[in-house]
């Protein structure tokens, strides 16, 4: 999370304002957290290989879907034929 690094900086430059930001951060956290139970969705951070990014690109294209909803779909799809014997 950008705060995070933003944080640590600010905290090795101005001691003083420490509680400004743990303040600051919690609020984010909190505000997340009740984005998180509204839309009952959650941010994830995925690191993909180049060539399967370019793949997923193309078929949310060709599907007319964003690439998250693309990703959910797949994701669904395959847990659903995971799940069936």
């Amino acid at each position: 999370m950008a705060i995070c690094y933003f944080y640590a900086s600010i905290v090795t430059l101005r001691p003083q304002f420490v509680n400004s930001f743990l303040l600051l951060r919690c609020y984010l956290e909190f505000a997340t957290l009740c984005h998180m139970a509204k839309t009952k969705t959650i941010a994830y951070y995925l690191r993909l290989p180049l060539e399967l990014h370019r793949t997923l690109v193309e078929q949310s294209k060709k599907e007319r879907r964003s690439l998250a909803q693309e990703i959910i779909y797949l994701l669904e799809q395959a847990l659903e034929k995971h799940a069936s014997p």
